[in-house]
């Protein structure tokens, strides 16, 4: 079963899977993980390459539309090119949470979209007394589970 390819595995149920040796399975694992990295350079070069040939276009075509974000579409062949340069906007938190108890609480309902968190790592190490306060708002919601092949030090 060593003579297994990477490709093959979505062919396989995974009771099948399971009957390989941990040897394989990290094997398998270690050429996943340079077969995505591989992915991420070949996906980072075709960006690049694409932001060379198609930046000036869009750049122009957007300053012909009168914006400085945004899509915008062209023909290049049998091909219509869709250029997109988002919007990123960042707020600082300090003056945003000032201006907002400044406003009717109402009306910052309907701009605002907050959502308040407590770090796992702080509610795991909060006084017993926090620790009860803040549980009845708390769900706990279990995830996929993951398993890590690493080699043994010896």
């Amino acid at each position: 079963m060593s003579n297994i390819a990477l490709h093959d595995v979505t062919v396989l149920t995974p009771q099948e899977i399971a009957e390989f040796p941990t040897s394989l399975m990290a094997d398998l694992a270690a050429q996943l993980k340079a077969a995505q990295e591989h992915i991420k350079e070949v996906k980072t070069a075709l960006d690049a390459g694409a932001e060379e040939k198609y930046s000036s276009t869009a750049a122009d075509l957007r300053d012909f539309e009168g914006k400085d974000t945004g899509t915008v579409r062209w023909d290049d062949g049998e091909y219509t090119i869709v250029g997109n340069l988002p919007k990123k906007p960042k707020w600082d938190q300090a003056k945003l949470i000032a201006i907002l108890n400044d406003m009717d609480p109402d009306v910052a309902a309907h701009y605002v979209k907050a959502e308040y968190k407590v770090e796992e790592k702080k509610f795991t190490a909060a006084p017993p007394g926090i620790h009860a306060q803040l549980m009845p708002a708390r769900t706990l919601e279990i995830g996929k589970p993951t398993y890590k092949i690493e080699e043994t030090t010896k």
